[in-house]
């Protein structure tokens, strides 16, 4: 069995200590709040059982409408959160009434109104420049007491966030990292610029904080009382910085763009864009032959940032060249960040599913079931489960579907070797694209005596008696002390 799944509170819990600059013109510290998080860690090696409860610690703040705003890691899989404002040495139950694992945010809510006595919410300010300074608040591990720091902006870039995995706009903080200050506002006129959020490993003094237009999505997005996430466009480019290449596609002389290669089925772009596109601009923003954008003047940034600027169920217009002319398109964007990716991407606060059926352990395979191979998951799992990691959908809705282990029994001799770590692609000859169209078939076809062929992505053959499942079934959970068969969402 592989090594029990990692917190990713150890990778992602940031902190910066640097002085309080002179040049702050008011103290938010009132509204400084810390977090305690008791959490369950789900085991997704067997993801019947727990692998433990942890307890950390992370910071936030007051915001308007009697809310908390700190970091999704900081209250993922949460069990029990209390908080505690500066300077009180009393706790209070909060709870999460909203989250954002794409975009590392969270709101937390406080049923004891008293704890927001003499509070003021603090406001969102804007998008700081390069060299802007920057006070950093929080509650950093090496003490209890309010830590007040500053740094300057060093870079501002669309980067991948450690905790979802996608790429969405940071900022880059130049300060010393410790253990404690995620979820942290990031302070600049007594207005939040930012929140902690991660640390670059094996670099001295690099930190990423969550900039206001990403929080501004969030809070905008959670109007109508439903959290819907960031938009993904479903295309892969390729750039145009070849002179040659820009003359065989004919394109007007200064036309920039880039290169249309693959549209992933179901995806946003999906009967909208072809391969062979070139992709000009995209809001009436000039797409350079790099695939950049013009955030401000003298700052590009990845042409994807106005993509997800945008909320699902939003238009957005694009330029393209298509059969020697220009193009005007308006495309719904109607798949969420993520969506078009074959292995799910690091799932929080919810059960891992699986169904066992003849002591086969079955589950979608997700970043979570390669991630408890250990810190070096990319070296040490399975290729053949990797590859999916890097590849988009077959098609639109679909999952890998693996068998993630064996319960030892006289149903299961002689199938690890042919079985563990595969992908399972047909039951009984018919094929699924989810693991609830997987679970159907599995109980349709054991409510009959007929037996149960499954087909691995290698060709392999794995034959179930349902007069033998039933027969055993219940002895075999009981020996390995599993409560439920299958749970399935």
């Amino acid at each position: 069995m592989h090594t029990s799944l990692l917190t990713r509170r150890l990778i992602l819990v940031v902190s910066f200590v640097v002085l309080l600059p002179t040049y702050c013109l008011a103290s938010p510290q009132d509204s400084m709040v810390k977090v305690f998080t008791t959490a369950t860690t789900y085991d997704y090696d067997s993801p019947w059982q727990v692998s433990g409860v942890e307890a950390w610690s992370g910071s936030g703040c007051i915001i308007s409408g009697q809310r908390i705003l700190t970091n999704a890691h900081v209250v993922s899989n949460a069990a029990f959160i209390q908080v505690q404002r500066y300077g009180d040495p009393n706790k209070s139950t909060a709870s999460v009434i909203a989250v954002s694992h794409e975009a590392d945010l969270a709101l937390l809510q406080v049923a004891d109104e008293g704890f927001f006595k003499d509070t003021t919410p603090l406001e969102l300010g804007g998008l700081p420049e390069l060299l802007d300074g920057v006070v950093v608040y929080g509650f950093p591990e090496g003490g209890e007491g309010l830590s007040v720091t500053k740094g300057i902006i060093s870079r501002i870039e669309v980067t991948q966030y450690v905790h979802s995995r996608l790429n969405l706009l940071g900022l880059q903080i130049d300060a010393a990292i410790n253990a404690g200050n995620s979820g942290g506002p990031v302070i600049m006129d007594g207005k939040i610029v930012g929140v902690a959020m991660q640390m670059l490993e094996k670099a001295q003094n690099i930190g990423y904080i969550i900039p206001v237009p990403i929080i501004e999505h969030f809070l905008t997005d959670l109007k109508d009382g439903h959290y819907d996430g960031f938009p993904e466009d479903g295309v892969v480019i390729q750039s145009l910085e070849n002179s040659i290449f820009r003359q065989t596609l004919k394109l007007p002389t200064e036309t920039t763009g880039v290169f249309v290669t693959e549209v992933v089925p179901g995806s946003s772009v999906d009967v909208f864009l072809v391969p062979g596109d070139v992709l000009l601009d995209i809001d009436g923003h000039p797409i350079a032959n790099d695939g950049s954008v013009l955030l401000r003047p003298g700052l590009r940034v990845r042409g994807d940032y106005y993509v997800t600027a945008h909320q699902l169920g939003d238009n957005i217009d694009v330029t393209v060249w298509r059969n020697l002319s220009k193009k005007a398109l308006s495309i719904p964007l109607t798949s969420r960040q993520g969506s078009s990716l074959r292995v799910k991407l690091m799932e929080y606060d919810v059960q891992p599913e699986y169904y066992i059926v003849a002591g086969i352990i079955l589950t979608p395979l997700s970043f979570n079931y390669l991630a408890s191979w250990g810190e070096d998951w990319v070296k040490k799992a399975p290729m053949r489960l990797l590859k999916y990691f890097y590849e988009d959908k077959e098609e639109a809705g679909e999952q890998v579907i693996i068998i993630s282990g064996l319960l030892t029994s006289k149903m299961t001799a002689g199938y690890q070797d042919v079985a563990v770590d595969k992908r399972v692609v047909s039951v009984n000859g018919q094929s699924f694209t989810s693991f609830k169209n997987l679970a159907d078939l599995l109980d349709h076809a054991l409510t009959k005596d007929d037996p149960i062929i499954l087909k691995t992505e290698d060709h392999s053959v794995i034959v179930v008696s349902p007069q033998e499942h039933r027969k055993n079934e219940k002895q075999l959970l009981k020996l390995y002390g599993i409560d439920e068969p299958m749970r399935v969402r």
